[in-house]
């Protein structure tokens, strides 16, 4: 689709759309990424009249290669208020489509702001990718030995959804990987328990504890037993009582006398 063909408003839209993208991206950007788009602009304005006119447009794009971009169609396309001239934000429109990659088309060679189709393999094989336009690709007017295309959004999330699986598998090594060296821990930690055990040395002596007991059979080195006299003879008995009675006559005789 041609900027400047009948169909020339969906083009106009789309650079509309960068501009306001640019514009984002530039009042939401850090200091450093403020000045570095400034000195971008001033490589551009070599004359410093702050504004950047077609000659020198045309003479930064060829002189860093950009060999599609350097035309006047395509400055047109970049200057939105028709002044003749890119004031600093239609510059910074300049610089973010560089930056992000847009493409032109493969089939009808001109640039693309809006939804574009790619090579897959081309995009993930290719230094250099492979994209059309919605019109070229659906009416085939492009020459491409592969047929494997996805438009750009669909692309995005096909690579978001590829570096998410990439990831779950790394994760999934990492645990793997983990407890094999945990398992590998164990069994040295078991092998060295048994090293241990094998080599220890036994000895020929057993001592076993002897058994405590309760007997009332005491130690005669130790015990004390109660003493009990053993019983008189009855004749010591009987020579007893007749020795009291003589003392009690003697005692009676006395005091007759």
């Amino acid at each position: 689709m041609h900027c400047n063909s009948p169909m020339a408003t969906s083009c106009e839209s789309g650079m509309e759309e960068l501009l306001k993208t640019a514009q984002i991206y530039y009042k939401s950007s850090s200091t450093d990424l403020k000045e570095k788009a400034h000195k971008f602009f001033k490589s551009l304005d070599f004359d410093g009249n702050e504004k950047v006119s077609l000659h020198e447009f045309l003479g930064f794009m060829r002189e860093e290669g950009h060999k599609k971009m350097s035309n006047r169609h395509f400055f047109k396309e970049l200057d939105k208020d028709g002044s003749g001239t890119l004031e600093f934000m239609e510059v910074m429109t300049l610089y973010y489509i560089l930056k992000s990659g847009r493409p032109f088309c493969e089939g009808c060679d001109t640039f693309i702001p809006g939804m574009f189709f790619t090579c897959t393999k081309c995009y993930e094989n290719s230094p250099n990718s492979f994209s059309v336009c919605p019109d070229c690709y659906n009416n085939g007017q492009f020459i491409h030995d592969h047929k494997q295309f996805l438009d750009n959004y669909a692309l995005l999330e096909a690579k978001r959804k590829e570096a998410i699986a990439i990831e779950a598998k790394r994760k999934e090594a990492i645990a793997i990987e983990a407890k094999r060296k945990e398992a590998i821990a164990i069994e040295a930690k078991r092998k060295e328990a048994c090293a241990r055990q094998q080599y220890q040395p036994k000895s020929s002596v057993t001592i076993t504890e002897l058994p405590k007991f309760t007997s009332t059979a005491a130690s005669t080195s130790n015990a004390l037993v109660a003493y009990s006299n053993p019983p008189k003879p009855k004749w010591k008995n009987a020579f007893k009582v007749i020795e009291i009675a003589l003392v009690s006559a003697a005692g009676n005789l006395c005091n007759i006398m």
